[in-house]
């Protein structure tokens, strides 16, 4: 991997490596289908990579090194942000898995949607920063591994059980503000 990246006039030694993530794929484990999607796929798609310009922007500004995991580009100039980088765009000449798992290694910060990856991250000891993520669980879809995070949350001085707030907006995580509205682990 290291000789991969110098071929492509990639250096990470000695600089902070960021890892940015994002989860395109249809997971197979879903058993209802909507338009070719799951569920949770749904969920997690619903999101504009566009809204993370800024926070790729401040990271280049800042040092890191950025890799980008899940898409083959973005609306940013090459010339203005020269330690951006696809990983999609590598797979054409190395292992995209191999240099994934790579990345996560060397990497210091982990910036990724609900995902599986945050796993990998959270075990190599990880900064970690999870984006486009339902409040009320975290695990895997289809399994028996959901681990409710939020079952209860706090409206008001009222407490409203997870069946209470399911067909609410609180259950996609709008409208939390930790003043009037707040998640009880």
């Amino acid at each position: 991997c290291e000789q991969f990246l110098k071929s492509q006039n990639i250096n990470i030694k000695g600089k902070k490596v960021v890892n940015l993530i994002f989860r395109e794929k249809q997971t197979k484990l879903n058993k209802k289908n909507i338009k070719g999607y799951g569920y949770y796929d749904l969920l997690r798609l619903n999101y504009k990579k566009e809204n993370y310009t800024n926070s790729i922007k401040w990271l280049h500004k800042n040092g890191y090194v950025i890799f980008i995991h899940g898409i083959d580009n973005l609306k940013i100039k090459k010339k203005d942000f020269p330690n951006v980088f696809f990983v999609n765009n590598f797979a054409k000449n190395f292992d995209n898995k191999l240099i994934n798992i790579y990345l996560l290694f060397k990497g210091d910060l982990h910036i990724s949607q609900n995902s599986g990856s945050v796993c990998l991250a959270e075990a190599l000891g990880k900064e970690i920063v999870v984006t486009e993520c339902f409040p009320f669980c975290n695990g895997l879809p289809g399994k028996q591994m959901i681990r409710l995070l939020f079952p209860k949350i706090r409206i008001s001085n009222k407490i409203y059980n997870l069946k209470n707030y399911v067909n609410t907006k609180y259950f996609f995580g709008e409208g939390f503000d930790n003043d009037r509205v707040k998640l009880i682990p």
